[in-house]
């Protein structure tokens, strides 16, 4: 009869030696069907006959060997798979010899192994007995804590330390660094609350390695090469560990103050200095990108060391958006110093990067409305710098943008202009002059420039223009002359009413009103509003729909877009509709509905606003 090989009797005595130390405690070991990928068992823990949820495998392997050193080797393939599971895994090495199982958790070793095999070693200190085995259950629930991103702030640090350096030096180096914070505090104790995890940092003379349960960082160096280093250095690695490791599970927003921290302690790096920007970008945390940055620029005596500043805060300024006002503002002026500093500093190529610096500063005022003068006075002193940069056809076309929205639409025209000619390709500036023009009041320019722009056009042309394109030949179609846009003079003419006034009077007045400004929202609104006052909603429609343009509330768009429907005008209606979804979403579906209720042909807006609807996938509110 053939017999039984050993390595399997072997694997069998080492699984049951371990059931036999655990299921005292009342856990459950299960064997898991498929173990051809190194998984033998489940263990699931309970407490007083309670299940807690809390689960793990484990790998069991058994050795005959007398050697008093108990190893376990495992294969690259192995450790992805088990980097790849929900559940830690627990290393059980049985050692027929001495009838002992030693155990190691995997995730305890670096994650990112070097090797394409490693061997693991047991120490006479991870015996599992009675005592060790119910200590298995805190390491599972900081392990689920750590993966599922429930602890409590802050998380604990605990440094462990041989060497040239003590553990309460290091300690007071990583206080000295980040201080008193909300993401990390120095504990001594080796276990905390089941919420508040720990990160363990280990330092020997050739590494520092600092380790959470499911991730780890090592810093590694010529041999002793911690002794011959300052505690403060030491300090600066361990809190540079805990950062990425904290990143490395998906705290980046939490880890980037202390990234900030190391960065701002430690020497100028060009390379570090980029990773870091990229790394604060990805965390949404400019704010400590900019600190990291101001101080940089603040410290900074050479050309070489302003290189890390600007690096810094190109990332914070590339991932700033609008909301950000505060933050942008401060952008803005630490490029300005940076530019005048790189002046100052005679960088290599100091001029082109000012320039490229003043640039930077005008666009992060390009963001904030209302600034428009600096940004433009700092695009002015880029260009003086480097030429090139009036030359550059989607440089100037942004600057135009920013021009248009800060309601400067002379420069805008003008600049869009020289894109165009620099750009001629792209007919999208076209639509985009044609749109200044109209602003400045130049209507038949205007009007002749939307007409080339869809002349040119070989797909269908974007609503907002065909909409503004309307409004051109309308205001031409009135009798609206072309001229400058006088407001203030609209406003006047339009406050001066009679106190006892007709119909015909109003429309007089506010027609006067428009002959000033023809694009005066309060004037237009007016007049539509009386004409809707008499029923007659296709007079009222394109008056309407002009005022809506100048308003950004969506109740307008609402009115304007259930007037023209009234009036039959489907196409304008359909292209104030889709404007209004875009820019006011659900707001504009309420205003439109709530419009039905006003209205003598409800019907009609019913079914137009229904149609909206399904567009849209918004649920039915009711007529």
């Amino acid at each position: 009869m053939p017999k039984r090989p050993r390595q399997h009797v072997l694997e069998d005595e080492a699984r049951a030696a371990f059931a036999g130390l655990i299921l005292p405690l009342g856990w459950v070991v299960r064997s898991v069907d498929d173990k051809d990928y190194g998984v033998d068992d489940e263990v699931e823990i309970f407490h007083e006959d309670q299940a807690t949820g809390l689960k793990f495998y484990v790998q069991s392997k058994g050795t005959d060997k007398p050697e008093s050193t108990v190893t376990m080797r495992l294969t690259h393939t192995q450790q992805n798979y088990f980097h790849s599971l929900d559940l830690p895994v627990l290393l059980a090495r049985y050692h027929s010899v001495t009838k002992r199982t030693y155990v190691q958790w995997f995730h305890r070793f670096d994650p990112y192994p070097r090797a394409v095999s490693k061997t693991i070693r047991f120490s006479s200190d991870s015996e599992l007995n009675p005592l060790t085995a119910a200590e298995l259950r805190t390491e599972v629930e900081a392990f689920r804590v750590w993966h599922r991103g429930t602890m409590r702030w802050p998380v604990r640090l605990r440094v462990a330390a041989t060497g040239s350096h003590t553990a309460r030096d290091l300690e007071l180096a990583v206080y000295e660094i980040v201080g008193s914070n909300r993401v990390l505090v120095v504990t001594k104790q080796p276990l905390g609350p089941p919420d508040q995890p720990t990160l363990e940092a280990t330092i020997d003379s050739d590494t520092v390695r600092v380790a959470a349960t499911i991730a780890s960082h090592t810093t590694d160096g010529p041999p002793a090469w911690t002794d011959t280093v300052s505690s403060a250095v030491v300090g600066r690695r361990i809190v540079l560990g805990a950062a990425l490791v904290l990143g490395t599970i998906g705290f980046g927003d939490k880890a980037a103050p202390l990234l900030e921290a190391y960065l701002c302690a430690a020497p100028f790096n060009v390379d570090l200095a980029e990773q870091a920007g990229n790394y604060f970008s990805d965390a949404n945390r400019a704010d400590c990108a900019l600190r990291v940055a101001q101080h940089w620029l603040d410290r900074a005596s050479t050309a070489d060391e302003l290189a890390p500043a600007i690096l810094t805060l190109h990332s914070a300024c590339v991932s700033l958006g609008r909301a950000e006002m505060g933050q942008l503002t401060a952008a803005g002026a630490m490029q300005k110093d940076l530019a005048e500093k790189s002046l100052t500093l005679k960088t290599s190529d100091h001029e082109m990067v000012a320039a490229s610096a003043f640039l930077a500063a005008a666009r992060c005022h390009f963001r904030k409305t209302g600034d428009w003068t600096s940004a433009d006075g700092y695009f002015t002193r880029a260009v003086e710098l480097d030429p090139s940069i009036a030359h550059q056809g989607d440089i100037l076309a942004e600057v135009a943008g920013a021009a248009h929205e800060a309601g400067d639409y002379i420069r805008a025209g003008q600049l869009y202009s020289t894109a165009i000619e620099l750009r001629p390709g792209d007919i999208r500036l076209l639509a985009r002059r044609a749109d200044s023009l109209l602003q400045q009041g130049r209507l038949t320019d205007a009007a002749t420039q939307f007409r080339q722009y869809f002349e040119r056009m070989t797909g269908p042309p974007e609503t907002i223009w065909l909409l503004k394109s309307e409004i051109a030949g309308f205001l031409l179609r009135t009798g609206m002359k072309d001229g400058v846009r006088d407001t203030e003079a609209a406003d006047r003419v339009l406050a001066d009413r009679r106190i006892s006034e007709t119909p015909h009077q109003t429309r007089r007045r506010c027609l006067r009103a428009a002959g000033h400004d023809p694009l005066h929202s309060a004037a237009w609104a007016e007049l539509g509003r009386g004409d809707l006052d008499i029923e007659e909603p296709r007079r009222a429609a394109a008056p309407l729909t002009i005022a809506a343009l100048g308003d950004r509330r969506p109740e307008p768009w609402a009115v304007a877009t259930a007037t023209a429907v009234r009036a039959g005008a489907e196409t304008l209606a359909t292209w104030l509709a889709a404007l209004g979804a875009y820019d006011f979403g659900e707001d504009f579906h309420l205003e439109l509905r709530g419009f039905v209720a006003q209205a003598s042909d409800a019907s009609v807006i019913v079914e137009f606003a229904e149609g909206v609807d399904q567009d849209n996938g918004w649920v039915r509110r009711g007529e």
